[in-house]
């Protein structure tokens, strides 16, 4: 169980610091949230269970057509830097998916 929920921080994390760097507001709002809600199931005040559907409930309202963590794409002149960040963008989402579908 711990180790599912340092997975999951670790990838809400990595795609907050994108975020942050790409100065995407709304997604930085939600996947700190993420990371709030995983914080407080590590620490006992908030139960697994309930942790776990709230956690897929931010999740999911991330994930709108327009501007959601679907649509999160970093652009970098240096094609490789594009194409290694965008790759980790994509494993972290498809991990998140996975896990919170």
């Amino acid at each position: 169980m711990s180790s599912v929920l340092a997975d999951l921080l670790k990838s809400f994390q990595s795609l907050l610091a994108v975020s942050r760097q790409e100065d995407e507001k709304y997604l930085v709002t939600g996947l700190s949230q993420c990371c709030e809600i995983i914080d407080a199931i590590q620490k006992n005040d908030l139960g697994y269970d309930d942790g776990l559907k709230l956690l897929k409930s931010e999740f999911h309202s991330m994930l709108t057509p327009h501007a959601g963590l679907s649509e999160l794409f970093v652009w970098s002149d240096d094609a490789k830097e594009r194409a290694r960040i965008n790759t980790e963008i994509s494993a972290h989402l498809d991990y998140l998916w996975k896990v919170l579908r």
